[in-house]
């Protein structure tokens, strides 16, 4: 288990980033916390009747250190009834932003009051060291997804699950150094040609995939997604993370 406020802060210029499994991970700039986005840290898919994680929980929810935390969208393994009540009591002065079905799921929860703030398509949120647009996602009736611009640093995208839609494609304009996105093909998210398709138009410096090696019943392999980059031309530099650990990788901003 680890404690990300005890890694150190990226150098100007880049972010660091680490991923959590499945759509789970934590962001840091060069002037910001770790900033936590749907964090699935638990077995509560299993518990509520659904398959068995795969990959082990890399860091138990107390542990995690979150400046602030970001929700995309109403499922278990997004906006995790087991990880949510712990983490948030771990981090209790961490605002939290969510799409409407997760704020009313988090008062469920008991978590609730002025740290909760509810996001909607369209909207940009401004913390310390940061913003972060919200833009679509096609998941859910109000899924999002994130754009994240570090001061001093990068921009990194995050697609959240989502189907493709056209509106995927004008991230192109954002200059994006890292994109993260589905492949998994299931369940309302893209599979490995969509988000070929989609790494081609955007035109990130790095692509990093994920929504894969957490349940058997729903996952790709990244290697077929690295396979077609090449073939297709596309010259966006694939970072492939395992989905267990807490493996650190550092974006750049404007790297070749």
């Amino acid at each position: 288990m680890a404690n990300l406020q005890e890694l150190e802060a990226p150098e100007p210029g880049a972010a660091a980033v680490w991923w959590l499994g499945q759509g789970s991970f934590a962001f840091r700039g060069p002037c910001t916390g770790p900033l936590v986005v749907d964090p699935y840290l638990s077995d509560s898919v299993e518990h509520g009747g659904g398959p068995k994680r795969l990959a082990p929980v890399p860091v138990a929810p107390g542990d995690l250190a979150a400046a602030a935390i970001f929700l995309t969208h109403d499922h278990t393994d997004h906006t995790d009834p087991e990880t949510l009540p712990a983490l948030c009591a771990a981090n209790p002065g961490s605002p939290i932003y969510a799409p409407l079905a997760s704020v009313e799921h988090l008062e469920r929860l008991g978590i609730h009051g002025s740290r909760v703030n509810r996001i909607e398509r369209g909207q940009t949120v401004y913390g310390d060291g940061y913003h972060v647009q919200v833009v679509p996602a096609e998941h859910t009736e109000d899924s999002v997804g994130l754009v994240f611009v570090f001061d001093d640093g990068p921009c990194i995208y995050h697609t959240a699950d989502t189907e493709f839609f056209p509106g995927l494609l004008d991230a192109a304009e954002w200059g994006v150094d890292c994109l993260c996105i589905c492949i998994n093909g299931r369940l309302g998210n893209m599979n490995i040609a969509d988000a070929v398709r989609v790494t081609a138009a955007v035109k990130p410096s790095e692509v990093l995939p994920m929504h894969f090696g957490m349940f058997a019943e729903n996952t790709a392999d990244p290697k077929e997604f690295v396979a077609k980059l090449h073939a297709a031309g596309v010259t966006s530099r694939p970072v492939v993370l395992e989905p267990s650990g807490l493996a650190r990788h550092t974006v750049r901003r404007g790297a070749a």
